[in-house]
C-alpha cells in the first residue's frame, strides 16, 4: 500500500510539473499589450482624474495617523479631511 501511495505521489507531481512547464512554454512573451499599458496608466493616475489634476480638501484637521492633500499647496501634508470641507482639485507641478 505505501509503494502505491509513492507511485501515485509521483506521477501526480510530475504530472502537475508538466502542465506548468506546457503552460509556460505557451505564455504570451512580448510583453503587455498597447491595451493593457494604456489601462495601467489610467488606474495608476490619482483619482484618474488625469495628469497632474489630483484631488484636495481645503480644509483639514490635525492628525498624526493620516495624511491629505490640501488644496492651496497641492501637497501631502498630516492631517485629515473634515466632513463639511468642500473636496476640490489642484494641478501638480
Amino acid at each position: 500500500m505505501k509503494r502505491f501511495a509513492f507511485i501515485a505521489t509521483l506521477v501526480a507531481v510530475v504530472g502537475a510539473a508538466s502542465v506548468t512547464y506546457a503552460f509556460s512554454k505557451n505564455s504570451d512573451t512580448k510583453g503587455l499589450t498597447d491595451l493593457q499599458i494604456a489601462s495601467i496608466e489610467v488606474l495608476s493616475d490619482e483619482e484618474g482624474e488625469g495628469k497632474g489634476v489630483l484631488s484636495c480638501y481645503n480644509t483639514i484637521t490635525s492628525s498624526d495617523t493620516h495624511t491629505v492633500r490640501y488644496c492651496q499647496t497641492c501637497e501631502m501634508i498630516d492631517g485629515d479631511d473634515v466632513w463639511y470641507s468642500p473636496k476640490g482639485t489642484c494641478v501638480k507641478k
